[in-house]
């Protein structure tokens, strides 16, 4: 016996073999050939053993692999063997949405039905939406069927079409056009400001005196900031031409108040109507003359 080694047994055949005091230091595991160390590990197999091909039968060495968290054997011996087995369990369907030829497994008929996801998407708003057209500006929308249960009347492209119809004639919120103030003057709606013109992000309707909105149609021109109107008989209600007297700046206006003037007997708009003054720019959405005049007539027929 040799003083530098032992005799120790095979992990297989349990044969003893003499391995030396290096060799024990550095292995915990002793085999007598290459072929014991195989048979051990096929025996013991942990991420290699022996198995047989699903297709053509060969015996071959499969391996441990992991997809998705899950351990799994090879159970072809190679790629040929595989790509038989999945063109024996495959079959052609039609998508459902573009009715495009795809191959997909038997086990997989009830739940394949799209090419892509694309389709998939697609048929999904295809089923539950439908085209309709904006209430305030007549574009083309396609509106979802959950939206339709919700809506009362109608639908709309965006939120500024919502608020701006909610102001028109024929909405809910339509009260002819016009509106009495607490002082009992009436207040008549002659245009629709928005993003351009103001801070306001939808936009609200521009109410003016209906007595300066029957000057302004009369005269033809918007009136001027400066320029007052008085009622001949002091009474704000009567809004008729025959009683309204146009005062050309605001120390004019101030003096009629506080007596240093007389008191206007007469209208004045036939003489202003002749001199050409130069109008201001309108900073609003300002709706048509006939429209105005419609407003006006309702108001009045109140």
């Amino acid at each position: 016996m040799k003083a530098n080694g032992k005799f120790v047994k095979c992990h297989n055949c349990k044969k003893e073999i003499y391995r030396s005091k290096c060799f024990l230091t550095k292995n915990k595991m002793f085999f007598c050939s290459h072929e014991c160390y195989n048979a051990y590990w096929m025996a013991n197999a942990t991420t290699r053993k022996i198995a047989f091909c699903e297709n053509c039968g060969k015996t071959f060495y499969s391996h441990r692999s992991r997809t998705n968290g899950k351990y799994y054997w090879e159970k072809c011996c190679s790629m040929r063997c595989r790509e038989e087995i999945r063109s024996r369990n495959r079959i052609y369907i039609k998508c459902k949405y573009c009715n495009k030829k795809i191959l997909t497994y038997k086990k997989k008929i009830g739940r394949k039905k799209f090419c892509s996801h694309d389709c998939a998407n697609a048929y999904k708003t295809a089923i539950s939406t439908f085209m309709d057209k904006c209430l305030c500006c007549g574009k083309e929308i396609k509106v979802t069927k959950s939206r339709e249960k919700r809506r009362v009347k109608g639908s709309f492209c965006c939120k500024e079409c919502m608020y701006i119809y909610q102001k028109r004639e024929g909405s809910p919120q339509w009260k002819g056009g016009y509106s009495v103030h607490e002082s009992g003057v009436y207040m008549i709606a002659v245009g629709l400001s928005g993003k351009k013109y103001s801070g306001h992000p939808y936009g609200h309707l521009i109410y003016k005196a209906r007595y300066r909105a029957k000057v302004e149609i009369y005269l033809g021109r918007l009136l001027r900031t400066n320029e007052y109107i008085l009622h001949i008989n002091n009474d704000n209600i009567d809004d008729r031409y025959e009683n309204l007297y146009v005062c050309g700046s605001n120390s004019e206006h101030q003096r009629y108040i506080h007596g240093s003037l007389c008191w206007p007997k007469k209208s004045n708009l036939d003489e202003i109507k002749k001199v050409k003054v130069a109008t201001p720019k309108i900073k609003y959405n300002r709706f048509s003359d006939n429209l105005i005049v419609k407003y006006i007539k309702n108001s009045e027929s109140r």
